[in-house]
């Protein structure tokens, strides 16, 4: 073997065990804690394992996007080294086939043996020439399947997924040579995409789109409409019909008052809130430390500064308020143990009294407690705070636009070109509306369209006694391949009272922001970003740890500054470095 094969392939050996590092200490892979729709896949931190964000942070389509790329003209010469092509249908002539990597909705898997079997890809089959294969992670998988399929060696030709457990995230797995760097293709071949990003603000668009060093690596993302860009996707949801009864007319805002709120829930026989303290929910929300200016496990900027939220002063505080409401019962035992599944079923049981979700999950939430109980009625809250009023600038659960996973080619693969464009007739509007409502077939009808082209889903999909609607999106529906989400859809979700109550600012927007974190769309070098997923696997699972021990009065509070002390021997104050120099790049862009 020649001498700079055998470096790349030591290099990316490196990589692979520094994955199962990160893996083994962080319980995930792969994953993104980015934002995905209802009727989506499963693991709630990856778009590859079908999040559901996930993920299911919105389904946020673009009608304005919609417009945009319908408005195009045959080819377009635009700046910065576009010159796109149209791309029109077929794109081959079934002579070609390509694999995906991608998440397989639960719901689909109990009707169909492959994702080759639903409506969705036998239209996109017929429309684009392409025969498409389908490689999938286990339902519930861990981020090991992905791990594997890297080390392998063996990768389909195109990956959805954010790789962010892979050491130096998505550039460096180009220069490793396991992703292609498709920039070129992309402003020659991406005709929808382009017209896609022609809606965004140029300078938004210039910061989010490219690396640092001029690589497109947010292709095969979700673009969100106008409607959704900048909401708060998740926060408290409470019993309102108890608040009632215990005579609690103002929302709770400030920690007296959620402790007043927690005492009636007591007083009801309740646990006040079901939480789930491991899982992405409560680290990604930040609920109680974002009081303080601080995330739950990341970094924080104040004043362009960027620091480590464990090593501030204030996380302190944070600490008290947990361990105080834990020492109180307003937190149980099985915060430790639970999943955001059990904690949530507890709440539609009638047995809790506060929850953390967002805001694709409230009406099922509240209908499945009516279910239980009719006099149940729900209302989501302002995050709490220190005075009412108080700023919360570190609140990650905005939508924000390119949203979500994103689909990499991959450098094994023979059609790089025809896998662009497929990618990129993802964003036709056409396909837009096929993923967002899917194919109505002889033997069902998911939707029907008046004389102006607007949709109502029939009751195959709003009444079917076989399955309920999430199932039925999962089935029939497929998020995980939209590039947009469709307004007219997603309306039809959140445009009722108890989502608009949570979006208000009087709930989960009050005086709420996301300025004070690190964005998503910071990128670092390839040797930044392998130091820095180092430095975090160790600090943050020794972190998570000694967090759980202080809330629960296993470790004594008095024992902090030690704490503090032991993280920046392990690297925090390394850690916030790096994440200036990306933040101080980004914000150059």
């Amino acid at each position: 073997m020649k001498r700079g094969k055998m470096k790349k392939w030591a290099s990316l050996l490196c990589v692979l065990l520094t994955m199962v590092m990160i893996l083994s200490a962080c319980g995930g892979g792969g994953s993104d804690t980015g934002s995905s729709s209802s009727g989506d896949t499963g693991s709630t931190e990856d778009a590859s394992t079908g999040s559901d964000e996930s993920t299911d942070a919105a389904d946020t389509g673009s009608d304005e996007s919609t417009d945009a790329a319908d408005s195009g003209e045959a080819g377009t010469e635009g700046t910065g080294g576009w010159n796109v092509e149209e791309n029109t249908l077929p794109i081959a002539n079934g002579d070609i086939e390509l694999t995906i990597y991608i998440g397989f909705a639960g719901g689909a898997r109990q009707i169909y043996n492959s994702m080759e079997e639903q409506d969705i890809i036998k239209q996109m089959e017929e429309e684009t020439g392409i025969k498409l294969h389908f490689v999938n992670p286990p339902e519930n998988d861990d981020g090991t399947f992905f791990t594997t399929m890297i080390a392998s060696g063996d990768y389909p030709d195109i990956i959805s997924d954010s790789f962010a457990s892979y050491p130096g995230g998505p550039t460096a797995a180009m220069d490793d040579g396991v992703l292609l760097d498709a920039t070129e293709l992309i402003q020659s071949k991406a005709y929808y995409y382009y017209h896609m990003m022609d809606t965004m603000d140029p300078e938004v668009r210039e910061k989010r789109i490219w690396s640092d060093d001029g690589r497109i690596t947010w292709f095969g993302t979700v673009f969100a409409p106008e409607y959704l860009d900048g909401r708060v996707h998740g926060g408290f949801l409470v019993r309102k019909d108890i608040l009632d009864k215990a005579g609690i007319t103002k929302l709770p805002e400030t920690f007296e008052e959620y402790e007043e709120m927690f005492e009636a829930f007591k007083a009801e026989g309740l646990t006040p809130w079901s939480v789930a303290l491991k899982e992405w929910q409560f680290r990604d929300y930040s609920p109680v430390a974002s009081a303080f200016g601080l995330t739950v496990r990341k970094e924080f900027v104040k004043d362009g500064k960027v620091g480590y939220s464990r090593t501030a002063p204030e996380y302190k505080q944070f600490l008290e308020i947990m361990h105080n409401w834990y020492e109180k019962g307003y937190i149980t035992s099985d915060a430790l143990t639970q999943s955001t599944s059990e904690a949530q079923k507890k709440f539609q049981a009638g047995e809790a009294g506060a929850i953390l979700c967002g805001s694709w999950e409230i009406i099922t939430l509240e209908s499945v407690g009516k279910a239980n109980d009719p006099n149940v009625e729900v209302v989501a809250l302002p995050y709490p705070r220190v005075n009412e009023g108080d700023p919360i600038t570190t609140q990650k659960q905005f939508i924000l636009n390119p949203d979500g996973r994103r689909g990499f080619i991959s450098a094994k693969c023979e059609h790089p070109e025809e896998a662009v464009r497929f990618v990129d007739y993802l964003y036709k509007p056409e396909t837009i509306k096929m993923t967002a409502w899917g194919v109505n077939t002889d033997e069902h009808t998911l939707w029907e369209e008046d004389a102006n082209g607007n949709r109502q889903w029939t009751e195959f999909m709003t009444d079917n006694p076989d399955f309920d609607y999430e199932i039925g999106r999962q089935r029939y529906t497929m998020n995980s391949m939209q590039g947009a989400w469709d307004t007219e859809m997603e309306k039809l979700q959140y445009d009722i009272p108890q989502v608009q109550q949570a979006w208000s600012e009087e709930a989960w927007f009050d005086n709420t922001s996301n300025e004070g974190v690190c964005s998503n769309y910071m990128t670092q070098t390839t040797d930044e970003a392998r130091e820095l997923s180092q430095l975090q696997t160790q600090v943050e699972t020794y972190g998570d740890e000694m967090m759980f021990k202080f809330i629960t009065g296993e470790r004594s509070l008095d024992e902090f500054d030690a704490f503090v002390e032991e993280l920046k021997g392990m690297g925090s104050e390394r850690i916030s470095e790096l994440q200036q120099a990306a933040y101080d790049r980004f914000m150059a862009r």
